[in-house]
């Protein structure tokens, strides 16, 4: 008879949403540099400093997305990434490439982001 696993670690959730935020940021931040970068041909890939940043920001936001996953579930955590994620790409875009973002877009986030919160109040409760 296989015998049951069971988990005596305790689950952290704020230190999984914290992890989570800061590994969307920095997912983000490097998706975002590499597409800067991009706009140049191979020569310029290779040669440009921000590629390799935009390479180590991904790297960091990956390792800390694994932290999340430690603390906190799966699907809490990817979609807790997700939602940052979109925050962060629009704030980004806004600044860096004068991005017109309309109301109803920020709204769309807004949304997003209130159902991450509301998803957090749940996990964060036990329930």
């Amino acid at each position: 008879m296989a015998k049951r696993r069971t988990h005596n670690r305790r689950h952290n959730p704020v230190l999984g949403i914290t992890y989570s935020a800061i590994s969307g940021v920095l997912i983000t931040a490097g998706v975002f540099g590499t597409k800067i970068v991009l706009t140049g041909g191979i020569l310029e890939l290779l040669t440009n400093p921000l590629t390799y940043i935009a390479g180590f920001l991904a790297l960091i936001g990956f390792l800390v997305m694994q932290m999340a996953l430690k603390e906190w579930h799966l699907s809490a955590v990817m979609p807790m990434i997700t939602g940052i994620s979109v925050l962060t790409s629009n704030v980004l875009g806004l600044f860096f490439f004068s991005e017109i973002i309309s109301n109803q877009k920020w709204l769309a986030v807004l949304l997003i982001l209130l159902g991450i919160m509301f998803m957090a109040a749940h996990a964060k409760s036990g329930k």
